[in-house]
């Protein structure tokens, strides 16, 4: 994955918190059979240097800093992909 397909990640995921139910449900639906969602899957993977299963906010924030995404957008990514608050973002939260 590049920086440029990252910093696409990261705008998409910051976008995704803005969306209604509607628009989010959609867009599921769209995903669907996608296959650029598994470059996401390896990102995800690379990430959890602990094979927690899970990330903690500095992992995400210490990874996509890594590839080249600046402190700000990489902490703004982070808190978009708790989507259950919970400090942790897993799997599905991140894909």
């Amino acid at each position: 994955v590049t920086k440029e397909e990252t910093l696409q990640l990261c705008d998409a995921v910051q976008q995704w918190c803005k969306r209604n139910p509607s628009q989010r449900a959609l867009s599921l639906m769209l995903a669907v059979g996608c296959t650029s969602l598994k470059p996401i899957a390896g990102l995800f993977s690379r990430f959890d240097t602990d094979n927690s299963g899970t990330l903690d906010m500095n992992e995400i924030v210490v990874a996509l800093k890594s590839t080249g995404v600046d402190q700000v957008t990489a902490e703004n990514t982070a808190r978009a992909l708790d989507v259950n608050k919970d400090g942790l973002c897993e799997y599905l939260e991140f894909s």
